[in-house]
């Protein structure tokens, strides 16, 4: 009977620390937090260029997927400093300096 009543009061020990080290998995302090952007194309019809970057401590890689029939142009903003980006068509990546705040359409 003692036996018993040992196995249980361990066993409702072990679910709040099951508990708390799954939670401390799943939150990170450490991971960047992802920015996406979609925009639409004039051509063809219900395309669009998507964006993801997430800033990195020396420069900031975008992964890009422009499904548009031509370049697609976006304005990257720094903060105080701004650049055109013209998309290519297809999927890929290019790498700029760090500190990319947000992503607008048009330059």
């Amino acid at each position: 009977m003692r036996r018993t009543a040992i196995i249980g009061a361990l066993a409702a020990l072990a679910i709040p620390f099951s508990a708390s080290a799954a939670s401390a998995t799943t939150a990170s302090p450490d991971a960047a937090e992802a920015f996406r952007y979609s925009f639409s194309c004039s051509s063809p019809e219900g395309a669009e260029a998507n964006y993801s970057f997430a800033d990195g401590i020396t420069s900031t890689t975008l992964y890009y997927n422009n499904h548009c029939s031509a370049a697609f142009k976006v304005t990257l903003h720094f903060g105080a400093f701004e650049d055109c980006f013209s998309t290519p068509r297809g999927k890929s990546s290019a790498v700029f300096r760090e500190g990319l705040i947000s992503i607008s359409k048009g330059c």
